[in-house]
């Protein structure tokens, strides 16, 4: 593995304890050493706190609520007993989530 991931995967693992309010002091002064210091640090902690927003976002109260023809259809689907594709909903430009191959 090479230092970019390396230091991605260390900056992702510090936010996720940062915004989960589990973050020893520590793990917060090892983050304020990163940003400081790099650029791709940087980058990285914005993309977590970019999707970390995204996401309260997309689970709060205040976000749009679906059409009623879809929440309808999501509906009737929750009342039959065989799985149903689930609809296709737009997210916001600046989420750009990556699936695994296993969910291809």
């Amino acid at each position: 593995m090479d230092r970019t991931n390396r230091l991605a995967d260390e900056v992702q693992e510090l936010v996720w304890a940062l915004v989960d309010d589990q973050a020893t002091d520590a793990q917060v002064r090892r983050l304020e050493e990163l940003l400081l210091d790099d650029s791709e640090a940087r980058r990285v902690y914005v993309t977590c706190m970019q999707m970390h927003a995204d996401l309260h976002y997309l689970l709060s109260d205040k976000r749009p609520r679906l059409p009623p023809a879809v929440e309808k259809a999501i509906e009737s689907q929750r009342t039959k007993k065989s799985a149903a594709p689930l609809p296709v909903v737009d997210l916001p430009p600046a989420i750009n989530v990556q699936f695994p191959d296993v969910f291809a």
